[in-house]
């Protein structure tokens, strides 16, 4: 029994760890369930990011997608998702456009732009 005490006192110290981690990303300003996010998670995210922008970029269009309107930002990610290609020139395979698709949209979801866009 006195080892059910334990493990019960141990999750007990992560419970409060965790709660003082999300009180402390409030009392800053940052979100709680961002900062959850896995690193992976984070890492494709900023790619997909970098890489719609650079599309952007090379289509003589502004890179600051965030701000369009949703008719022009569907325009644009049509014609990304169709012609978009890895440094190599190969073109991304199915899989790939999918993270890339949901991290754009993981993106413009979240704070501080919570478009309501899928």
């Amino acid at each position: 029994m006195e080892h059910d005490i334990e493990a019960y006192t141990h999750t007990a110290q992560e419970l409060s760890a965790m709660l003082e981690e999300e009180e402390d990303a409030i009392a800053t300003g940052r979100d709680p369930d961002r900062s959850r996010l896995s690193e992976n998670t984070r890492l494709a995210t900023r790619y997909a990011v970098r890489i719609f922008r650079e599309y952007l970029s090379e289509k003589l269009q502004s890179p600051d997608f965030e701000s369009m309107n949703k008719e022009a930002l569907c325009r644009v990610l049509r014609s990304f998702y169709a012609e978009a290609r890895s440094k190599s020139g190969q073109l991304y395979s199915k899989s790939s456009l999918i993270s890339i698709r949901s991290s754009l949209n993981r993106y413009l979801n979240e704070p501080p732009y919570c478009r309501a866009l899928d």
